[in-house]
Formats: structure tokens, sequence, C-alpha cells
């Protein structure tokens, strides 16, 4: 009876062996917890489509009274054309962030009447007329590659409201000897909470498609 157990049990432990047999392997090939290219927010909606143009900015909260909303951009990736502030448009031209930002200033200066008041007729708004002040030019400016173009947002104050701002995008195309502007529109609208001005979005972005903000 002994031997008879003995057989038994050596007679089971080579069937286990056989069931694993060999090295293990957890997953056949390379591990890929996700297959395809990495997306880390499919689909999400950004507040500025196209591709920034200054990689020492940082976007932080409580920016102007208000939640950064621009998209935070991945820490450790470095690009040869943003390093150099510079890309290159298909006509060999090259275009940086002074460029863009050198051709804004000069355009709403000469927008602005003596007092330095810059007056908007807002189109989107029934023509309303807007009296603002300029205020800023937000960083990253951009570039909206598969337009072309290139993009810049800026702050304007609402003249004699102290705080009250007013964000403006701007639209661009390089020229032979400069750049020009070709839309702007009304980006956010003051809108008073808590004692506070916010700057509320009418619209944002998806990709470099603007999206209604409802």
């Amino acid at each position: 009876m002994k031997y008879v157990l003995m057989i038994f049990v050596m007679l089971s432990l080579g069937a286990s062996a056989g069931e694993h047999g060999g090295k293990k392997v957890e997953h056949g090939g390379k591990k890929v917890e996700h297959g395809g290219k990495k997306v880390e927010h499919g689909g999400k909606k950004m507040e500025h489509g196209g591709e920034g143009m200054d990689e020492d900015h940082e976007c932080t909260e409580g920016e102007d009274g208000e939640s950064c909303d621009h998209e935070k951009e991945e820490k450790g990736k470095e690009s040869k054309k943003d390093k150099e502030g510079s890309l290159k448009m298909k006509q060999d031209r090259q275009v940086s962030v002074e460029d863009i930002k050198s051709a804004l200033t000069a355009y709403i200066k000469e927008k602005s009447d003596d007092k330095g008041i810059f007056n908007y007729i807002d189109a989107d708004r029934n023509n309303a007329p807007m009296k603002l002040k300029f205020v800023k030019i937000h960083d990253p400016v951009r570039h909206m590659e598969k337009k072309g173009q290139y993009f810049a947002c800026t702050d304007f104050e609402v003249v004699g409201q102290s705080g009250k701002l007013h964000d403006m995008d701007f639209w661009m195309v390089p020229t032979e000897d400069g750049m020009e502007i070709v839309s702007t529109k009304v980006h956010k609208d003051p809108v008073k909470k808590s004692k506070k001005w916010v700057k509320v979005p009418r619209y944002t972005f998806q990709g470099e498609e603007m999206v209604d903000v409802k």
C-alpha cells in the first residue's frame, strides 16, 4: 500500500510540472499596456489649438483670478525648433516668437487712438463697440500648422474699470516683410464672481478648430 501511494504522488507531481513547462511568460513578446499610439486625453477640448512656441512657459493656477486653462506641456520633452524659438514655413521663411509678438504689438498700437484706447467692434455681439486698453500677450504663442497661421492670445482691460479683462485672440500669417493680422475675436468676457472679475470663455478649441461653449 505504501509503494502504491508513493507511485501515485510521483505521477501527480509529473502531471503538475507539465501544465506550465518551460520558462514562464506572462505575455508573449514585449509587454504593451495599450496597443497603438498613446493618447493621454483623446478628443479633449483645448483652450488654444496648435503647437506652442514657448517651451519655457509654465502654466500656473489662479492667473488673473481664473484657473489656468492652457494645456500643460509635457516635461522633459524638447524640440529643436521650439528651443530656437522658430518654426520653418513651407515657403522656407523663419518665423520666431519675437516676430509674432512684435507684429501684434505694432498692430495694436496702430489700431489704438492717441490715448492708447483700442476701439473694437464686436461682430459676435451685434457689433457692440468696445473701448479697451492693451495689457499683455500670453505665452506661449502658437503655430496653427494645418492652416499655416500663427496665433496669439492677449488681455485687454475695459477702459475705466480696473481688473475687468477681456481675452482677445489674434490670428496672423507671414508675409515677405513681416506678419499680417487676418482675424481677431473676443475669446473671454469678464464676469463678476464673489466680488472678483473672472474671464468666462465664449469658445474653446478642438485641435485647430473653434468650438462654441454652450
